[in-house]
Formats: structure tokens, sequence, C-alpha cells
């Protein structure tokens, strides 16, 4: 389920694998729309008068409704997505890359770790 909470017209896109989003319905202010759909798939909103993004959130077991914020970035309710911050820390002896797959299989390098070194990256 989709609300639109924000004050424009948004278009609910599925994310086949990065970079390839397929639409799939424009959703008015106010209004809402159930997507049925399959754990790990992603799902981007963006607002139509200028693409961008307002909510990136990934479907899951449970139903829930995401709400779609007035305002670009994520929700802090349980109910939606709320990004989920994860420390990576590279104890090897070697450079490491930290990468992205996607349920399809393809990847996305996401960012390089010196040994040593830690980074902070956020997830659905």
């Amino acid at each position: 389920c989709f609300q639109n909470d924000s004050m424009t017209r948004v278009k609910v896109l599925w994310e086949r694998e990065p970079g390839n989003e397929v639409a799939y319905m424009e959703l008015d202010s106010g209004k809402d729309y159930v997507q049925p759909t399959f754990e790990g798939h992603w799902w981007i909103v963006r607002r139509l008068v200028d693409n961008e993004v307002l909510l990136r959130c990934s479907g899951r077991k449970s139903k829930c409704c995401y709400r779609i914020p007035n305002s670009i970035g994520y929700s802090s309710t349980p109910d939606q997505c709320a990004p989920t911050e994860i420390t990576f820390h590279n104890s090897s002896a070697i450079p490491l890359a930290i990468f992205w797959e996607a349920p399809t299989g393809q990847r996305a390098k996401m960012a390089s770790l010196e040994p040593s070194a830690s980074i902070k990256l956020n997830s659905l």
C-alpha cells in the first residue's frame, strides 16, 4: 500500500534492477494505492513535477502501508521505510569493496574500504 501524504501527484515505480525503473501507477495527493509485491522487491516514488525521489522502499512479508512524505527522505515510523545504519570495518590487511546486490543478482559497488578503516552506510 502507498499513501500519498505529499502535496503533489507522484508516480510509483518498481526497480527491476538499479537504474531500470518500471512505472506502475500515478497517485494524486491524499490518495492511496494497494500494490501486490514480493519481499525484497524495491519500489521508488517520484514527484511528477521534477522526478525527485520522495520514497524508496522494499517489499515485505507482512502487509504494510508506506506513507509518501511531503519532503524528500525516509520516514521514521515503523510501517514505513526507515533506513538502518550498518557499520563496516575492514580488519584485513588488504583493501576491500562493499557491494549491494539486487534480487536479480546484479551488483553495484557502494564503497571501498582500506585496511583498518570503517564506514557507515544506510540500508533499508
